[in-house]
Parts: C-alpha cells; structure tokens; sequence
C-alpha cells in the first residue's frame, strides 16, 4: 500500500470519528486566545509607556542621588535635546493641626517637556502653566483635602 493513500484513508477516518476535529478546534482557540492576549499586553504597554512619559515630563529620565556634570546638560543640548532639572523628595506637609505625607518635585522652568500641565486656580478656572514661580508651590487636591485646606488657601 502506497503510504500516501494509507495516509488519507487514515485521516477521513479520524475526521469521522470526531476526535481530529475536537483537536483542530481546539488548537484555533488556542491561537486565537494566544493572539488576543498579545495584542492586550501591546496595547498596556504603550499606554503605560505613554503614561510614564507624561508623569516624568519627558520622554527619558535620568536619575542621581548626587548633581548630575553639566556635560548631560550640555550633551543633551549639542544634540538638540530639551532638558530640565528636577529635583524630588518625600516630605511631610503641615496646616495647622494637620499633616500629610507626600512626594515634592521642584523643577526649573521648563517642566514639562512633554504633555501639558493643568493647574486650577481659587477662582476653580483652569489654566495651562509650568513650573510654579520661586517661592510657590502647586499641590494635589487629595493633599489639600488631607490637610483641610482650601484651594489657594
């Protein structure tokens, strides 16, 4: 017997007896769900990439307990790269009988390089800003309703 025919002959009768379909379908499911999950995990990734880069202001961060040289600084901007100093810390704030533990960042002007940043002043009016001004500050909502403080207050 000719070993393709015995091969199709075979095959008809295990499509018959439904145990070859079971297996096929199952192993498109298995394709099928290995493909969605994938095409999520994609998805989260670039949306937490894209996150990340928002939060930090910027599209990379480098980070130091000690100054960075000014060569970064000045590397950066031979390359026709923004860049802006940042310096951040946990803290503990105080209103009163109040206190509230949070991170603090302070920035030069140029924050952020990348997205927008939305303040909202007394008035409730929103406006685009940067960095505040020296000697001021912008502080969450969630850490003025901590320490029971009003908005500009």
């Amino acid at each position: 017997m000719k070993p393709l025919r015995f091969a199709a002959r075979t095959l008809r009768r295990e499509i018959r007896h439904g145990e070859l379909v079971t297996l096929a379908i199952a192993l498109v499911l298995a394709i099928t769900a290995l493909t969605a999950v994938g095409t999520l995990a994609s998805r989260v990734e670039h949306a937490i990439v894209a996150s990340a880069a928002e939060l930090i202001g910027g599209d990379l961060s480098i980070g130091s307990r000690e100054a960075l040289p000014p060569k970064f600084a000045e590397r950066a901007s031979a390359d026709g790269l923004r860049s802006n100093a940042l310096a951040e810390f946990p803290s503990v704030v105080f209103a009163g009988d109040h206190s509230q533990f949070c991170d603090v960042r302070a920035s030069d002007a140029a924050f952020p390089l990348r997205g927008t940043l939305t303040v909202r002043g007394r008035d409730g009016a929103v406006a685009v800003a940067h960095a505040p001004p020296p000697g001021q500050v912008y502080v969450d909502a969630r850490v003025l309703a901590a320490l029971a403080q009003p908005i500009g207050g």
